[in-house]
């Protein structure tokens, strides 16, 4: 399902896999470099980024930059409340 621009997968064994997988091709740029840095990743826990880790660790050859991972609160942080 995506709806303006949020993708979402159900839940179940395949979760970070299928994630991955839609990660590495929505980013082709990224994926050809294995250089995923500018991307930032917002999870419910950070323990989910260990699983996700792993799971784009598997589709990508060799060493790679990986996204940046936090909290939606983590996040909300970093925004600038007035713009």
């Amino acid at each position: 399902m995506n709806v303006t621009g949020v993708t979402g997968f159900p839940p179940g064994e395949s979760f970070f896999d299928a994630l991955a997988a839609h990660l590495v091709e929505t980013h082709l740029a990224e994926a050809a470099r294995n250089d995923f840095s500018r991307l930032r990743v917002l999870v419910p826990a950070l323990p989910m980024a260990a699983e996700l880790r792993a799971a784009l660790s598997k589709r990508l050859p060799g060493a790679a930059l990986l996204p940046v991972f936090c909290t939606l609160r983590q996040w909300a942080q970093t925004v600038d409340p007035s713009v």
